[in-house]
């Protein structure tokens, strides 16, 4: 008995996800992120690259501990592919799902890159759509540094 547990899982460890053949189309903003995502297990993969730069992110990539960093605005976002565990601005967050590699591409869950940022995330089942909606920036965050800065050196504006 303890052998057939044992092999179980060392199956389920070594199991491959399995996609689904129909493509997702992603939107941000209303432009077409250039790659298409797929749905594996039920959640919209979209590669790395494609998700964070659709959603106006830097992104880096280093291939020794398979890690993904981006940032936008201050907000950094790192995961690892084959975890669950996502980090926001250094507080970790689960997700039910974490980023693959497929055919030596990594994938990452859309909707998870997208919150991270602040976006809104809208799913079309009929035309299996994902369309994600960037926050706006109010105009007085441009001068949010400014302000910073003179608040350090005891200038108040009234």
């Amino acid at each position: 008995m303890k052998k057939l547990i044992l092999t179980g899982i060392a199956m389920l460890m070594f199991a491959v996800p399995t996609m689904a053949n129909d493509s997702v189309t992603v939107y941000s903003n209303g432009n077409e992120v250039a790659d298409k995502g797929v749905i594996i297990e039920g959640r919209t993969m979209v590669p790395v690259r494609a998700i964070f730069e659709g959603v106006g992110a830097e992104v880096k990539w280093d291939s020794e501990t398979k890690t993904i960093t981006g940032n936008k605005n201050g907000t950094e976002v790192i995961m690892t592919v084959d975890s669950n565990i996502a980090s926001v601005n250094g507080q970790n967050i689960t997700m039910d799902c974490g980023p693959v590699i497929i055919d030596n591409r990594t994938l990452a869950p859309a909707r998870y890159v997208a919150e991270a940022f602040g976006c809104k995330v809208n799913w079309d089942n009929d035309s299996k759509t994902v369309n994600i909606v960037l926050p706006t920036l109010l105009p007085c965050h441009r001068f949010q540094p400014l302000l910073l800065l003179l608040h350090s050196r005891d200038v108040h504006i009234l």
